[in-house]
């Protein structure tokens, strides 16, 4: 989802210098927001294009100049491929589920649904189908399920046989975010989440609501290296890395919330293959834990019975493993730290400078061919520019809080070139 949205961003480049015009396009394509949505992102044609402007003519960038014209995709004339669409305007895209089968969608305004309908459909696989109407298309993806080329051709078109009222109930920011966010999960839901560019920083805000119970104690006390705590876990999640820790040997119960603290990661060769995190981590479970029985499958090093710390192999790695309480474990690599203990109020918080996320140690043959992938010199040229990350989740009321923060980049560089540069390294639009 992550890379739709920014490659839809940097198709703007080309369009915005090409094929501009001031004359609005009208925002049809939110009519057609399927009703059982579970989140939304929609991203400020207007906005985006404006400030993708403002940027490049600014900024001077003359190697994001250079970078654009040789790899976004265009025809031998220089304009952009015609997809028929209005780059200037709205860009809306969806997940939903439906009988066990789960989709992403986009929704955009046209200018030519015919070009649309020609050449779009050139870019998909079998588990992508588009549709249209004179003024509006979707593209719907079959991100999990065993529907037919056909099958999802027809709920492609099915989308736009009637229009809904979602737009209705869940109106855009009114601060005409460059990108808001809507998502809704069980009893709780996200909603009027904004991302905007402010000189070198993109600001986030919105708002949280949930009946789920999140006056627990929070397992955040330390910072250090790449934080990241949250007292509120969706299901989808847990369920996610329930799968992955299975897959080797590690069966826990779902997740109620943690507490990381990241400083990079160590390869391993020797038995297996693995990569070793170090890190301080704290974690509650909805159900009770035994830390013996969660890490049975490892050799146990050494018990200190008078703190409950086991000390554990697990691939050539040591952790130490520290019972909380019935339902609470504490995770953290035998080497040292810079944690500082302080008191954190936040439900939620994401903080730290990113580039401990660059930090590859270990098997150097394995590192070195990591570190020359285009995907990994693609993230630590954007990283290496974000200067500090700070995100957090107060309490406003009761089941209501308040979602704030900055994505600060250094000085002298721009939100939204630097994205740029990180979709063009990444191959991402090839």
């Amino acid at each position: 989802i992550l890379s739709l949205v920014l490659l839809t961003g940097a198709l703007w480049l080309v369009h915005l210098i090409q094929v501009f015009s001031f004359e609005e396009s009208e925002n049809l394509n939110t009519h057609y927001i399927p009703n059982n949505a579970t989140s939304v992102y929609r991203l400020d044609g207007r906005v985006l294009t404006r400030e993708l402007l403002a940027s490049l003519l600014i900024s001077e960038d003359e190697d994001l100049k250079k970078m654009a014209q040789n790899q976004i995709p265009t025809t031998e004339d220089g304009r952009l491929k015609p997809v028929g669409i209005s780059f200037d305007s709205d860009i809306l895209l969806f997940r939903m589920e439906e009988n066990g089968s789960y989709f992403t969608g986009m929704l955009f305004n046209l200018w030519d649904s015919k070009t649309y309908q020609k050449n779009v459909p050139k870019l998909l696989g079998k588990n992508g189908a588009v549709a249209s109407t004179d003024n509006v298309g979707v593209l719907l993806l079959q991100m999990e399920g065993n529907q037919t080329k056909g099958q999802l051709q027809k709920k492609a078109q099915k989308l736009l046989s009637t229009p809904s009222d979602f737009y209705k109930k869940h109106p855009a920011p009114e601060d005409k975010s460059l990108i808001s966010v809507w998502y809704q999960e069980g009893n709780s839901s996200i909603s009027d989440v904004g991302v905007s560019v402010q000189d070198n920083q993109l600001i986030v805000r919105g708002s949280f609501e949930t009946k789920t119970d999140l006056t627990s104690e929070n397992l955040a006390h330390y910072r250090g290296g790449f934080h990241l705590h949250s007292q509120w876990f969706p299901e989808v999640w847990s369920q996610q890395l329930q799968e992955i820790l299975s897959d080797q040997g590690i069966e826990i119960p779902a997740i109620a919330q943690f507490s990381l603290n990241y400083f990079g990661t160590t390869i391993v060769t020797d038995p297996n293959f693995a990569p070793l995190p170090t890190l301080n981590a704290a974690f509650q479970f909805k159900e009770n834990v035994e830390v013996d029985s969660i890490f049975s499958p490892f050799e146990c090093l050494k018990k200190d019975t008078i703190s409950g710390t086991h000390t554990y192999n697990l691939f050539s790695g040591e952790f130490e493993v520290t019972q909380l309480n019935e339902r609470t474990i504490r995770v953290q690599t035998v080497t040292e730290m810079d944690l500082q203990e302080s008191e954190i109020t936040s439900i939620a918080e994401i903080s730290g400078a990113p580039d401990y996320l660059l930090n590859i140690d270990g098997d150097k043959f394995i590192s070195r061919i990591l570190t020359l992938s285009n995907e990994y010199r693609a993230v630590s040229s954007l990283v290496k520019e974000i200067n500090a990350i700070d995100i957090k989740m107060t309490p406003e009321s009761e089941g209501k809080y308040r979602i704030y923060g900055t994505v600060v980049l250094n000085d002298d560089k721009w939100p939204l070139n630097e994205l740029l540069k990180f979709l063009i390294r990444s191959k991402l639009l090839q």
